[in-house]
C-alpha cells in the first residue's frame, strides 16, 4: 500500500484564526537523524513566513531539502504551539502505528530513494515534493508486529540518546577544565596545586602574561595545515565506500565525527 493509505501529510497549518501569538518552532536545522537539537521561542508575527506546518504528538518531520541530510524526526510530545517549517513534511500517522512507520521513513533505503528523487529535480539544490511521501509504498506487518518493532528500534534510541547527554556532560567537563588549565593558568603545578594561585612564575608575551617555561607560536609551527576540498560531484568515480569524506554537516552537533553520510574511492 502507499504512504496516502495510512497516513496523511501536511494536514494542518497556521490560518488567520490561530490562537498562540508565540510558538515553539522547528526548522530544518533544528533536528538532525532523529534528535531535536534546537528548539526557537518566537511570537508569531515576528516567525519567518516559512513558520507554517502545525505539529501534533507523534508527527513526523521529513525535510524535503537534501534529504540525504537526514533532517527528521519523532515528535513525541508535542507543544500546543509547536510549528514546523514548510521545508518539512509533517507525517501524521491514521491507520498505522506512528513509530513503526517513522522508523521505515527514517532507513537508509528510503532515504537514499528520497535523494535519488531530490538530486533529479530540476531546483537550485536537491529537494522533492511531499507527494513523493503519499506515493510511496509501505510495508505493513500486522498491528502487534508493528508494534513490538517500533518498541525495540525506540529502546535502543533511548539508550542512543542517553549516551548524547552524557557525553554532552563530558565534554563540558572537559571545556571547564581546558579553561581552568590553559586559560587561567591554574593547570596542577609540581605540587598538585593551582599553578598561578600558588605563585607560579608568569612572563610577559605578545599575547600577555603566560607561565615561565612556555612559548608563543604559529599553529603552522605545530603542524601541517591544509584546505579541504570537495572532488566533484558530477563525477561519480570520485565517491564510493572506500575513505569517509567529512564535511560541514557531518560535524553539526558533534565533538567526534564517528561516522559520515559520504565516502570518498581509493581510486581517486
Amino acid at each position: 500500500m502507499h504512504v496516502s493509505d495510512v497516513a496523511s501529510i501536511n494536514e494542518m497549518a497556521i490560518s488567520k484564526k490561530y490562537a498562540h501569538k508565540n510558538i515553539d518552532y522547528l526548522d530544518v536545522a533544528s533536528v538532525d537523524r532523529g534528535r531535536i537539537i534546537n528548539r526557537q521561542q518566537l511570537k508569531l508575527n515576528e516567525a519567518p513566513s516559512r513558520a507554517r506546518r502545525i505539529v501534533r504528538d507523534k508527527d513526523i518531520l521529513i525535510s524535503t531539502v537534501r534529504p540525504n541530510l537526514k533532517h527528521f524526526a519523532f515528535i513525541d510530545h508535542a507543544h500546543p504551539n509547536t510549528i514546523a517549517s514548510t521545508g518539512f513534511a509533517v507525517i501524521t500517522a491514521k491507520s498505522i502505528d506512528a513509530r513503526f512507520l517513522y522508523y521505515y521513513l527514517a532507513t537508509d533505503k528510503y532515504t537514499n530513494y528520497l535523494s535519488a528523487i531530490a538530486d533529479a529535480h530540476t531546483s537550485t539544490y536537491p529537494s522533492f515534493n511531499p507527494d513523493v511521501i503519499e506515493k510511496s509504498s509501505v510495508s505493513c506487518p500486522p498491528p502487534e508486529d508493528q508494534r513490538a518493532i517500533a518498541k525495540i528500534l525506540s529502546d535502543l534510541d533511548e539508550k542512543i540518546e542517553l549516551n548524547h547527554r552524557m557525553n554532552k556532560t563530558l565534554e563540558s567537563i572537559a571545556q571547564s577544565i581546558f579553561k581552568r588549565w590553559f586559560v587561567d593558568f591554574e593547570f596542577p603545578n609540581e605540587k598538585g596545586k593551582p599553578y598561578k594561585l600558588s605563585g607560579g612564575k608568569m612572563v610577559k608575551s605578545e599575547l600577555g602574561e603566560i607561565p615561565q617555561g612556555w612559548d608563543v607560536k604559529e599553529l603552522s609551527d605545530c603542524g601541517r595545515i591544509v584546505c579541504g576540498k570537495t572532488p566533484p560531484t558530477a563525477d561519480k568515480a570520485n565517491y564510493g565506500e572506500d575513505i569517509f569524506f567529512v564535511t560541514i554537516p557531518d560535524m553539526r552537533g558533534q565533538t567526534f565525527v564517528i561516522r559520515t553520510e559520504r565516502k570518498l574511492s581509493k581510486e581517486r
